[in-house]
């Protein structure tokens, strides 16, 4: 996802230098959609994480079942 971003970002870059907006804006938007796929992965790992390492409640399963 990384090398995608990288990749447009230069092929942006280069479509400027070059006058072909065509190219740049193409590349900008590539940038664009991979940076949000990025930041949405990055959340969900967190958000993973967080909800894994709640406390068992072993007391109440103990309650129900005598």
């Amino acid at each position: 996802m990384g090398l995608r971003g990288v990749g447009g970002l230069t092929w942006s870059v280069y479509g400027i230098m070059r006058g072909e907006w065509a190219l740049a804006i193409s590349s900008a938007v590539v940038v664009g959609i991979e940076s949000v796929l990025c930041f949405k992965q990055r959340r969900g790992v967190e958000q993973q994480v967080q909800n894994d390492t709640g406390p068992i409640p072993v007391a109440a399963v103990g309650a129900v079942f005598p």
